[in-house]
């Protein structure tokens, strides 16, 4: 009884497997995932300079893995370029789901990476969703030679 048991799960998770289309086939990449360049996200709109200083233009939930639980959201507001021309911003904003178990209010931490690089795929926002994000050595902790 049990044999035939076995026997026909094997059979129809077989045949339901057969006739399922691929997931991932149908799925749009994850938030985040996609080259800056070509990700919509990071196109200012074209009435970007009516926007204030700082306003936000778009959002969305991104899914970063920083071996702790996080949510994160990736936030595109309007700012100013070196000529003082609008241009677009983009920042990830992460949000501990772990409750704070320290002294006083959960302390608020902001980290500025440097970028280096006129590549998009070196922008922070990127890289922090697809782990490749490299954070520079603090000088005060170089090894002395």
């Amino acid at each position: 009884m049990i044999t035939r048991f076995v026997a026909a799960a094997v059979f129809a998770a077989a045949a339901l497997s057969a006739s399922t289309p691929a997931v991932a086939e149908d799925l749009p990449p994850a938030a985040g995932s996609v080259r800056p360049d070509i990700d919509p996200f990071y196109s200012p709109p074209p009435d970007l300079a009516s926007y204030r200083d700082g306003q936000l233009v778009d959002h969305r939930e991104v899914d970063v893995d920083l071996g702790i639980p996080v949510r994160a959201w990736q936030l595109s507001f309007r700012t100013n370029d070196s000529r003082d021309h609008p241009e677009l911003g983009v920042t990830t904003v992460l949000v501990p789901t772990a409750p704070w178990t320290g002294s006083g209010r959960r302390p608020v931490v902001s980290e500025q990476l440097p970028e280096d690089s006129t590549g998009t795929r070196c922008a922070p926002s990127y890289t922090l969703v697809n782990h490749t994000a490299q954070s520079a050595e603090p000088l005060t902790h170089r090894p002395s030679r």
